[in-house]
């Protein structure tokens, strides 16, 4: 009875042709399943142009707040950056993050080898506070530039995933990339005289430069568990 009465109405809800019904049927669901791909993947990309626009508002505004340190206020600016800091890695881990702790643990590993890469940078010469920190002692500028760039790192390190996701699965492009744009990243700090690259320029821009990609071929082969 029930296959009986089931073709009935399917036969007056179709009329004669049945074939139409069918293929109406089947279509459904499947431009269903497409318009949910294409609505996923415009919030998707509506998503990542809020947190590139968001990420390089923030990590502006820490680069400010470093470059304007003085020894009248400090603890108000770096209470500034710590604040603007947070709030950046709250939004980024709560609303944008897929999977907040693999992408907090990719990014505690990728801080931990670029604070490496810089202090080795300052350490031999190749980078220098700039003019902008002329009225801090000698000894502190060095301090200034470390707490800046540690909050940079934070920033940047948080992105990893939303921003060079899709790069890291291909080895040599990861690399490439990460080898002529790392250096770039480090232009704006400079023209803003917060930093300066130490001599002959165009060499060490070049070394910077390997520097970061052998960061970018460290981390894609990186252990999971790390």
């Amino acid at each position: 009875m029930f296959l009986i009465v089931g073709s009935n109405q399917f036969h007056d809800a179709c009329g004669n042709d049945t074939n139409i019904c069918i293929s109406r049927r089947i279509g459904a669901p499947s431009f269903n399943l497409e318009k949910q791909t294409m609505k996923a993947n415009h919030s998707r990309a509506i998503k990542w142009i809020a947190s590139f626009v968001f990420f390089h508002l923030m990590w502006w505004g820490v680069l400010y707040l470093g470059r304007t340190l003085h020894s009248e206020a400090w603890q108000s600016h770096l209470l500034a950056m710590t604040t603007v800091t947070l709030l950046f890695l709250i939004v980024q881990y709560r609303f944008v993050s897929v999977n907040p702790r693999e992408d907090l643990r990719l990014a505690l590993f990728a801080m931990a080898i670029g604070l490496l890469m810089d202090a080795g940078m300052f350490l031999t010469g190749m980078l220098q506070p700039g003019p902008a920190l002329s009225a801090w002692p000698p000894q502190c500028q060095l301090l200034v530039v470390a707490v800046t760039f540690a909050f940079l790192w934070a920033i940047f390190s948080s992105t990893i995933d939303t921003n060079l996701g899709p790069l890291r699965t291909r080895l040599w492009a990861f690399v490439a990339a990460c080898t002529f744009f790392g250096p770039l990243t480090y232009i704006g700090p400079e023209q803003a005289g917060f930093i300066t690259y130490g001599e002959p320029r165009l060499a060490t821009l070049g070394l910077h430069g390997i520097l970061w990609g052998v960061w970018a071929f460290i981390l894609a082969k990186r252990p999971p568990r790390l």
